[in-house]
């Protein structure tokens, strides 16, 4: 499963993937804060009803556990791990809606339109 040499097909048409693997933390509560995770493989995170849910580019066991000390009302439910293509499910490329140009990350700057208003959205997190 964390074989980073498989071709990417979500990054079918560029040299670079965003993430080989994501790492998701499942936590449960919301979030006072995320300044306390200085890790640089912190994506962002993901609330939705009284749960938390951490992305990582990295394992964080260490970064989540110092945060559940500070944050006594998480409490932690799971972890998962993935491949990056696996969250993403199939290829997808920029396109135009209105005046914006929705772009995933591993093609920003690449075809950006003058006319339009670049916006850039990872759409495994979106």
């Amino acid at each position: 499963m964390n074989n980073s040499n498989r071709p990417h097909p979500v990054c079918a048409n560029s040299d670079s993937c965003p993430y080989d693997d994501l790492y998701i933390y499942q936590l449960g509560g919301k979030l006072t804060s995320h300044k306390e995770i200085l890790r640089t493989s912190f994506i962002g995170n993901w609330e939705e009803d009284d749960f938390s849910f951490l992305f990582f580019s990295d394992p964080a066991d260490k970064e989540i556990k110092a945060l559940l000390s500070v944050q006594p009302q998480l409490t932690f439910i799971d972890s998962y791990h993935m491949p990056y293509e696996q969250w993403q499910g199939s290829e997808l490329a920029a396109f135009d809606q209105g005046c914006f140009q929705i772009i995933p990350p591993w093609e920003s700057g690449s075809n950006s339109q003058p006319d339009k208003l670049p916006i850039i959205l990872d759409p495994g997190l979106v």
